[in-house]
Formats: C-alpha cells, sequence, structure tokens
C-alpha cells in the first residue's frame, strides 16, 4: 500500500501599500474542505524583519494583480479580493465563468 503527502506551497505575493509600506501576502488553497488561507507580512524597514500583521487598515488588496487599492467607491476596507475565471467546454463551445471573491478582514493573519 503506497501513502501519499501532499506538501502544498503558499504563493507568495509581495504588494506595496499606498504609504510605501512592503507586505507579502502568502496564500494556498487547502484541499479539504477547499479553504483559502492568507497570511500577511510586513517588512520592519529599520529591522529587515517580517512580521504578521492582521489588518491592511484602509486599503484593499487585489491579489491576482498585486496592488492595494484605496477603500472607496463601493471596495471594502481591510478585504482581499480574487478574481477566478474558469472555463467550461462543451460539445464545441467554451464558457468563460468570472468570479469575484472577496475575503473579509476576519481571514486575515492566524487564528489565535
Amino acid at each position: 500500500m503506497c501513502k501519499f503527502i501532499f506538501y502544498l506551497e503558499f504563493h507568495k505575493s509581495p504588494v506595496v501599500t499606498l504609504s510605501g509600506e512592503v507586505l507579502v501576502i502568502a496564500s494556498r488553497v487547502e484541499p479539504h474542505p477547499g479553504t483559502f488561507l492568507f497570511f500577511v507580512y510586513k517588512l520592519d524597514p529599520k529591522s529587515s524583519k517580517w512580521s504578521i500583521i492582521k489588518s491592511i487598515g484602509d486599503e484593499a488588496l487585489i491579489l491576482d494583480l498585486g496592488i492595494i487599492v484605496a477603500a472607496k467607491d463601493g471596495v471594502m476596507k481591510n478585504c482581499i479580493y480574487l478574481v477566478m475565471i474558469i472555463f467550461i467546454s462543451t460539445v464545441g463551445l467554451v464558457y468563460a465563468v468570472i468570479t469575484v471573491t472577496v475575503f473579509s478582514s476576519t481571514i486575515l493573519g492566524p487564528k489565535r
């Protein structure tokens, strides 16, 4: 009997906030139950050390583009936006389904 162990790697996305802070977003999809994990790290420019943060404040992250935007005009603050495009092929036709998922601040950072 073979036993397979899968280690899912985190995808790391560097971003710069509107105020110039350097962040790295570590994200991955868990296979069961299919949930997303996000950890947000901030670089301390004086010590060059990374620390986990739980809030990106009055800004929002568009993860696919790796950009931070101001939370205004309908964009919610302290959220991560993820755009997913799924292609479905049936009998010679291809459909594109586009979804935008908004992850709220309750999932930023580790649970304590």
